[in-house]
């Protein structure tokens, strides 16, 4: 949660060297010095965090040639950063009731799985779908062309580009996070 201490945790991210602040929003910018910091926890070691041309997170390369690839997300009031050695997306929303016309945005097929339009259900979607967005990189365009194909108690299928991804979701108000391996 962005709090006082990630203020305190900004002011320490603006100062150090692991990334270019360049058009990044605070969030933005804790969500890489997070990322940056479980790196140094874990193995010891500060990433690049780059991206490529498309704007898709770049591998980042490690000893004997291993590498991870990373994915961010933020909100106004949240970060959220995952690495993992296979490319990797993730998600986060605060769930908050919008304009009515927004829970069009999925097909009604999808929601019926979910067993109900509402808003917990299309904050699922879009997490889900924005996930597996960064993990493919490809655009918010392709969105219309992801659809949910089935669930289970702990994940859902989605399919896109003909291909069936698992995403994993995690539901805790006030935000929802999602992600996909």
């Amino acid at each position: 949660e962005y709090n006082k201490k990630s203020r305190d945790a900004l002011f320490e991210a603006k100062k150090s060297n692991f990334f270019s602040l360049m058009g990044l929003s605070d969030e933005g910018i804790l969500a890489r010095y997070y990322l940056c910091l479980s790196f140094e926890r874990l193995i010891w070691f500060i990433p690049v965090l780059e991206k490529d041309i498309k704007g898709k997170p770049g591998a980042i390369y490690w000893k004997n040639g291993e590498c991870f690839y990373w994915s961010i997300a933020h909100t106004e009031n949240y970060v959220a950063s995952m690495f993992w050695e296979y490319t990797c997306g993730i998600d986060i929303a605060e769930y908050d009731e919008r304009d009515i016309s927004l829970l069009s945005s999925h097909k009604e097929t999808e929601y019926s799985l979910l067993w109900s339009r509402n808003w917990k259900n299309f904050y699922l979607l879009w997490t889900a779908k924005e996930a597996l967005i960064k993990k493919c990189g490809t655009s918010l365009e392709d969105m219309a062309r992801i659809h949910l194909i089935s669930k289970n108690e702990t994940w859902y299928s989605f399919e896109f580009a003909h291909k069936t991804h698992t995403i994993y979701t995690k539901f805790d108000l006030p935000i929802i996070i999602s992600y996909t391996i």
